[in-house]
């Protein structure tokens, strides 16, 4: 609009009162947005906010930035930039989430820096396999700090949705990388019913067994064996301790016998 000021040779001058630019992608969604303010001393226009967003073939949104504008009268431009949110994901095939990284702005470096990042990968039957998550740790380098790993758990399935193994890892601060903490490994029958369930601790630097067991059933599902297995630290394997087997003579009736070290 029309600002009159007697004092100038024009009688005055255009004052702004609203000025935006909004940009779209080839399927006519918003990407990026920036909305500006008049600074009246120095008849000019200054950012206000800004908004910028990415979106992957799927249209699933995998960047999110905002930033407001941070008045500065000894910076030639009036002022500039600082982020308020930035947040980046990533998709599978299956449309499963497998990445979410926040981020918060530093004035320490002027920049983006991490917050918090979860990693996730899933099987084709679209069993979660991987669940990884960290915080970011701030620190004196360049880039103003590290990631530093809270969980990390990887798994496997069977056809039926049965997990079959865990492996469970701890964070090493010294090298900065995932360590081992403990395994499971488990197995079915054709019925779905659990016939081996193993799990060990890693401890100096090997796999150390906590416990051993084993079961079958027979065609009605009825259990017909159980073995107790302990761990042998000599031969660093696990040997039987007892076993109970379960048998159904001609008439139904139910015996047992029991095999013990």
């Amino acid at each position: 609009q029309w600002a009159i000021d007697p004092a100038l040779p024009d009688g005055g001058y255009w004052k702004g009162t609203k000025y935006e630019v909004t940009t779209y992608n080839d399927k006519n969604v918003e990407t990026d947005k920036i909305i500006y303010q008049w600074d009246d001393t120095n008849r000019r226009w200054l950012g206000n906010s800004k908004s910028i967003y990415e979106f992957d073939a799927a249209n699933h949104l995998i960047l999110e930035e905002q930033y407001t504008w941070s008045l500065d009268p000894a910076n030639p431009d009036g002022g500039y930039w600082q982020g308020t949110k930035k947040e980046e994901f990533g998709y599978n095939a299956a449309n499963q989430q497998t990445k979410a990284i926040t981020y918060e702005w530093s004035t320490a470096i002027n920049d983006w820096i991490g917050k918090t990042k979860v990693l996730s990968d899933y099987d084709s039957n679209k069993n979660q396999t991987l669940n990884e998550q960290y915080t970011w740790t701030i620190d004196a380098s360049p880039e103003g700090g590290y990631w530093h790993g809270t969980v990390k758990e990887e798994y496997t399935f069977n056809k039926n949705k049965q997990q079959t193994s865990s492996l469970i890892y701890v964070w090493n601060d010294t090298n900065r990388d995932w360590d081992y903490v403990s395994k499971t490994k488990s197995e079915y029958d054709t019925k779905k019913n659990l016939t081996l369930d193993e799990r060990y601790d890693w401890q100096n630097g090997a796999w150390v067994g906590t416990l051993k067991k084993e079961y079958a059933y027979n065609a009605q599902g009825q259990q017909t064996m159980f073995a107790y297995y302990a761990w042998d630290d000599a031969k660093k394997a696990f040997v039987g301790t007892q076993k109970e087997e379960t048998e159904l003579d001609a008439e139904g009736r139910i015996g047992s016998h029991q095999h013990g070290r």
